[in-house]
């Protein structure tokens, strides 16, 4: 979980990625969800790539 402790002016550091925050909650949630669906995104782009760019050697 992020560090909910109130800063100066409201502005703290995610321990996770050290981003500079205001809104901790939709870090936080940024982290469980959208940050999830990219890695997947990412994941199988890269996975799928090398079968499409594959040329028949035989």
């Amino acid at each position: 979980m992020l560090n909910t402790a109130p800063a100066a002016g409201g502005w703290t550091v995610c321990p996770i990625c050290g981003a500079i925050v205001a809104d901790t909650w939709a870090h936080a949630n940024w982290h469980e969800t959208t940050l999830a669906d990219v890695i997947a995104d990412i994941i199988e782009a890269t996975t799928a790539a090398p079968a499409e760019d594959q040329e028949d050697t035989e």
